[in-house]
């Protein structure tokens, strides 16, 4: 009896000593190797646990920071990640970005484990501050080089990133009341609003942007674009932007020109014809001039309607297209050879022609009486009367603007520098209101004073104001208002 008593005594003494030999675990040293780090540095965290299989360390960010591995992978925020081993010494090296503006501090915390079960309460945390990122956006480069002395109105700017640490990058124009800036990445309207974030969107964190200014002030005017680094959506370093000024040149319209003008063919018999063909470019349309004795007629067809002129009349009423051909019969009412010279004069203004900026090109007219002579005999032309600079038109460019008998339908989409029959029908309409577009010019080319023109109506009407997107712009409210009050 005694010999089992002893038995039983010394297995409870190893019993005891098994239960009191398991220790929970512990870290018994956490560290960082500073307190106190650069935005982009490494920085490194190491510790001692005992009794453990295991640990995880998570680390709290505030808003602007992001971490990183030495090798570049992402480090989350927030979450526990295994770091591994077993009882011991561990390390854990990082790089943490700041794009914040202003010092932010991380908590980094490590917890032991042990089959599987974590022990909170012998977590141990670190706190370690980080220095703001003085250059979030550390490259910067504008194409063509020269934008970065001037740029001329209409010509496109590229603006090329990069960045480190952000979730992308916004960007906001200054307001200037001479200035349009657009692009086609912003889909919105193209014309940027101003001293606002203009992308509902973030750019990438790297990329780049074509924009379009326009000056339509008569002086040079500077304008500044703020790039600035996205913390995250909607939230932005106001303190470390890329800032970059530009002189904008005033706009200046191109001049209008005739690149081809043409008869065939250039003898013809009385009541015979001649098919004139041109090109001209910067201009909203063409008219012909005729500069010969008086006993010249012209007939002339636009559409179905037939035109009889005189020499020294305009041969269309209406203002034809930028190029084109049209054929031209002409009546010699003598018995006598007779030149004419056809100038084509470009329009300049409303029903008004540049002759200084016309081509012409002559025609021989027999009389009917008389067979096309050889080639190289000709008659003595007759002077014609002296062809003044800027010559007055012959009715209106288009009748748009009468709502209860043929009002036009805007369904295009019009911004400056476009061109053709939409653009003339709408300065035809704002021609007929003095406040809206004192110029009254009707070109067909939307130019600054067309640009103008649209943005009053747009304010008469509270369809946008100057910082909005799409003012300046015919867009749908445009457009919609524009039909509904004609």
């Amino acid at each position: 009896m005694k010999k089992r008593l002893a038995i039983i005594f010394v297995l409870s003494l190893v019993s005891f000593a098994q239960i009191t030999l398991a220790e929970p675990p512990t870290i018994s040293v956490f560290s960082a190797t500073q307190q106190f780090v650069n935005s982009n540095a490494p920085l490194g965290f190491y510790w001692t646990a005992s009794y453990s299989d295991s640990a995880t360390i998570s680390i709290t960010c505030p808003t602007g920071v992001k971490l990183q591995t030495t090798s570049g992978s992402a480090f989350s925020c927030a979450s526990s990640q295994s770091v591994g081993s077993a009882s011991g010494n561990g390390s854990l090296d990082i790089i943490a970005s700041n794009v914040s503006g202003s010092v932010q501090t991380i908590a980094a915390t490590i917890t032991p484990s042990y089959a599987g079960t974590s022990f909170p309460s012998a977590a141990k945390t670190v706190y370690v501050s980080v220095y703001p990122d003085q250059e979030p956006i550390n490259t910067f480069s504008i194409s063509p080089t020269s934008a970065t002395n001037f740029v001329e109105s209409y010509a496109p700017v590229t603006f090329t990133w990069g960045s480190r640490g952000t979730t992308g990058i916004n960007l906001k124009i200054s307001c200037a009341s001479s200035i349009i800036a657009s692009s086609t990445s912003y889909v919105d309207s193209q014309i940027f609003p101003c001293d606002r974030p203009i992308f509902t969107n973030d750019l990438a964190s790297s990329g780049s942007l074509a924009v379009t200014f326009l000056n339509t002030g008569n002086s040079d005017t500077i304008v500044k674009l703020t790039f600035l680094p996205a913390m995250e959506k909607g939230v932005y370093n106001g303190v470390y932007p890329k800032v970059v000024e530009l002189t904008v040149k005033p706009y200046r319209a191109p001049v209008a020109s005739i690149s081809q003008f043409t008869a065939e063919p250039v003898r013809i018999l009385s009541t015979g014809s001649t098919t004139l063909s041109w090109r001209a470019v910067n201009t909203g349309g063409v008219n012909v001039r005729t500069v010969c004795p008086s006993d010249l007629t012209f007939i002339t067809y636009a559409s179905t309607t037939k035109r009889e002129t005189n020499c020294g009349d305009l041969l269309f009423a209406e203002p034809l297209s930028a190029s084109g051909s049209v054929s031209v019969k002409v009546v010699n009412g003598i018995d006598s050879v007779r030149k004419v010279a056809f100038l084509l004069i470009p329009l300049v203004s409303q029903n008004n022609y540049d002759a200084q900026l016309g081509k012409s090109v002559d025609v021989t007219v027999e009389s009917w009486s008389v067979n096309i002579l050889p080639i190289g005999s000709v008659g003595t032309p007759a002077q014609g009367p002296i062809t003044p600079a800027v010559i007055p038109g012959v009715g209106s460019v288009n009748s748009v603007i009468n709502k209860n008998q043929n009002a036009y339908n805007f369904l295009k989409y019009l911004t400056f520098g476009s061109r053709g029959v939409d653009v003339t029908a709408l300065q035809n309409y704002l021609k007929s209101f003095k406040d809206l577009y004192p110029e009254g010019l009707v070109t067909g080319y939307f130019g600054p004073a067309t640009l103008r023109a649209v943005q009053r109506f747009q304010v008469k009407y509270g369809l946008a104001k100057k910082g909005d997107a799409g003012y300046g712009v015919v867009g749908p409210k445009t457009r919609a208002k524009l039909n509904e009050v004609q």
